[in-house]
């Protein structure tokens, strides 16, 4: 009888032991969607400055056409 018990006792561990590991996965599963969010936003600022850095060339663009026309009224 004793036998037997301790034998339910190392398969207990086990199931425990399992679900440690279980519950460790599930922590690193949410910080990995932590990290997911987060990457997410730092690709929306990144397209955020993309466009901002785009908006001077545009500016710039249509400073160029100013200053040909400019200079095409004189000529």
């Amino acid at each position: 009888m004793y036998h037997s018990s301790t034998e339910y006792n190392t398969v207990l561990h086990r199931v425990t032991q399992y679900n440690t590991v279980q519950h460790s996965t599930t922590q690193f599963n949410a910080a990995q969607r932590r990290s997911t969010k987060y990457k997410i936003k730092q690709h929306s600022t990144t397209q955020y400055n993309t466009v901002k850095n785009s908006t001077p060339k545009f500016n710039r663009n249509k400073a160029d056409v100013n200053e040909s026309q400019i200079s095409t009224d004189n000529g």
